[in-house]
């Protein structure tokens, strides 16, 4: 388990200022060490989904807004970029089994 965790996360990803909780939403401010493909701006779904999910079960978090240092569009792995703060609705699968 550990060398997955060291694969979704990058050892050196670090926040580069102190998180800010407003209207819901939380702020994380990291440096490029967090993105997938630094030269397209890319952060890996997997780690998204692994922020957003665990960090809007903190009480009064509602969404995530993520920010990378030097960044000014992120996007997810399918080139989609990120224009709103992230909910985890947004990772419930909408397929019926």
């Amino acid at each position: 388990m550990q060398s997955n965790v060291k694969q979704v996360f990058n050892d050196s990803a670090a926040l580069t200022s102190k998180p800010s909780l407003k209207d819901g939403v939380l702020q994380l401010h990291f440096n490029e060490s967090i993105l997938k493909e630094q030269d397209k701006s890319v952060i890996a779904d997997e780690v998204m989904e692994t922020l957003v999910r665990t960090l809007t079960n903190v009480q009064g978090v509602e969404a995530v807004q993520v920010n990378v240092e030097s960044v000014e569009e992120l996007v997810n792995e399918n080139g989609e970029a990120y224009t709103e703060p992230v909910t985890k609705q947004q990772f419930i699968p909408t397929e019926k089994l």
